[in-house]
């Protein structure tokens, strides 16, 4: 994977509000009991961890909010 791609992921996944709802919205918070961001990684491997249980939906959303592409 290019490396500016991984970086503009990592970027948008903790400043778009979209990506953030998105995440809520299968119960993966990007931010810590004190409201900072969490580490990309953690926050990737709980999204990791709960992708087999979402729905095609589900995982669309989360594809589009956080990448924010176009449907």
């Amino acid at each position: 994977m290019d490396n500016n791609l991984l970086k503009t992921i990592m970027s948008r996944l903790t400043t778009m509000s979209e990506a953030e709802t998105a995440l809520n919205g299968v119960n993966v918070s990007i931010r810590d009991l004190q409201g900072n961001v969490r580490p990309v990684n953690n926050i990737l491997g709980e999204l990791a961890s709960k992708w087999t249980s979402l729905s095609d939906e589900q995982r669309q959303n989360l594809g589009v909010n956080c990448s924010r592409l176009s449907r």
